[in-house]
C-alpha cells in the first residue's frame, strides 16, 4: 500500500512545502493589489492566527495516533489529521478571501484635475479597474482650487453634478468645495459618466480647477 512507502515525518514535511508555497503565492498576489490586499490581509489574519495555535496540536495528535503502528508509518487517522485538516483550513482562507475580494471597496480613478469655466458644463468619465461596475455607492470628494489671484470664486461656488449611467440621467446634486457626495451605481453597469456645470454667485466670469479626491464605490 501506498502508506507503506510513506513516513509520518515525510508527510508532514509535504504539508508544510504545500503550506509555504500557498502562503508565498498568496502574499505575492496581496501585494499586487496594494490598498485592497491590505483589506484582504486584515480579514485573513484571524483564520491564520487561530491556524497557528490549531497545527501544533493537529501534529501531536498524529504523532500519537501513529505510536500505535511503531512510529515506523502513519495509520489512516494520522494521514487524515495531517493532510486533511490544513486543505480544510485553506479552503477556508480561500472562501474567506474570495468574499472579501467580493464585498470589499474598489478605488476609482477620474484622472488629471480639470479647468472649469463658470456655466459650462463637462462631462468626466470615472473607472474602476473591471469591465463592469459592481453595485454600490460612488462616493468622491470634490476639490477646488483658484486659478488667479483676484475675485471670491472659491468659497460661494457650487458645482451642479449630473450623473449619467449607461445613457440614463440620475438625479441631480449640488455640493460645493471639499463636500462629500455619493451617487448609486446599479449592477453590471457599463459607462458612468458626471456632467459638472460651476456656478458662482454674480457671475463673476470664475475659472476653477477640480479634482476629484478620494473616489471609492463602497459595496
Amino acid at each position: 500500500m501506498w502508506m507503506g512507502r510513506l513516513s509520518l515525518s515525510s508527510v508532514k514535511i509535504a504539508v508544510i512545502f504545500l503550506i509555504l508555497v500557498v502562503t508565498t503565492a498568496l502574499t505575492t498576489f496581496l501585494l499586487y493589489l496594494r490598498e485592497d490586499g491590505g483589506t484582504i490581509a486584515t480579514v485573513l489574519a484571524i483564520p491564520l492566527g487561530i491556524a497557528a495555535i490549531v497545527a501544533p496540536i493537529v501534529s501531536q495528535w498524529a504523532t500519537q495516533a501513529s505510536e500505535g503502528n511503531s512510529g515506523q508509518h502513519p495509520t489512516v487517522r494520522a494521514v487524515i489529521l495531517i493532510v486533511g485538516i490544513p486543505l480544510i483550513v485553506l479552503l477556508l482562507l480561500t472562501v474567506t478571501w474570495l468574499l472579501a475580494a467580493r464585498h470589499s471597496d474598489l478605488p476609482v480613478h477620474f484622472g488629471s484635475p480639470t479647468r472649469l469655466d463658470e456655466e459650462k458644463v463637462i462631462m468626466l468619465e470615472p473607472r474602476v479597474d473591471e469591465d463592469r461596475w459592481p453595485a454600490g455607492d460612488l462616493s468622491f470628494t470634490p476639490k477646488l482650487a483658484t486659478t488667479q489671484t483676484l475675485g471670491d470664486c472659491l468659497l460661494p461656488a457650487e458645482l451642479l453634478i449630473t450623473p449619467m449611467v449607461d445613457g440614463h440621467q440620475l438625479p441631480q446634486q449640488t455640493v460645493q468645495h471639499d463636500q462629500e457626495i455619493s451617487i448609486p451605481i446599479p449592477e453590471d453597469s457599463r459607462k458612468v459618466g458626471l456632467g459638472v456645470r460651476l456656478k458662482v454667485p454674480g457671475n463673476q466670469g470664475c475659472v476653477l480647477d477640480l479634482t476629484l479626491a478620494r473616489g471609492t464605490l463602497v459595496r
